[in-house]
């Protein structure tokens, strides 16, 4: 079965998810999963979630798994989320969890801006973490601000391409990617590994990096 959230013409699409006070795995702000879709086909489109304030691990605030955020005809797609706040791993701000999770526009822009949760010791918390992908054709932009949790057990990254078809690609826009690192040893702003991939189809488009510190590991 498959769920549809859209919005025909230039109607405009808001989704808030807060996990609040939600205990366990999976308490989510915003959770897209298999064959699940939020569209539109023409008026922007914006996702926020909150990852749960109880429990440990796995709280992230945007979460796909198998499902897609679509906007057409010029639509921006703006996906804002920060993982919950909690003493565990995991607390994501954006996860697309494997190669059939996408965002993506047509000649509009892409904006995600994730933020690692976490709290006292805790590690692992990322801003953004990809096994899918993100995607404009056209003239549309890609624009991604990555923040790492504040765990002082470290490995906080920022942006995390977790596999290798994890992928940013715009069709001619610029893609611009701000990648801070979070708190405690080991984290660092961009981690890329294998064949992960940034890229622009079209020679105008300008793809620009920000960050302090960046594991670039096995790229073709």
């Amino acid at each position: 079965t498959s769920s549809l959230i859209t919005a025909g013409g230039i109607g405009l699409v808001l989704v808030n998810g807060n996990a609040g006070t939600a205990t366990g795995a999976g308490a989510n702000g915003v959770k897209i999963l298999s064959n699940s879709q939020i569209t539109s086909a023409g008026g922007n489109i914006t996702v926020n979630g909150v990852g749960g304030s109880s429990g440990s691990s796995d709280l992230c605030a945007v979460y796909l798994n198998g499902g897609s955020i679509a906007g057409i005809n010029s639509a921006n797609v703006t996906v804002t989320g920060t993982g919950g706040t909690v003493s565990g791993i995991n607390n994501y701000g954006i996860y697309l969890d494997g190669v059939s999770s996408s965002i993506y526009a047509t000649n509009g822009t892409v904006t995600l801006t994730g933020t690692g949760g976490g709290a006292g010791a805790s590690s692992s918390n990322h801003g953004v973490v990809l096994k899918g992908v993100v995607t404009t054709l056209g003239t549309g932009k890609i624009n991604v601000v990555a923040t790492g949790g504040t765990g002082t057990g470290g490995n906080n990254l920022g942006l995390n391409f977790a596999t290798n078809v994890a992928q940013i690609i715009s069709g001619g826009g610029d893609i611009d990617i701000t990648a801070i690192e979070g708190a405690g040893a080991t984290s660092r702003g961009l981690n890329m590994t294998g064949n992960s991939i940034i890229r622009t189809d079209l020679i105008n488009g300008n793809i620009n990096v920000k960050t302090n510190s960046a594991i670039i590991d096995g790229l073709m």
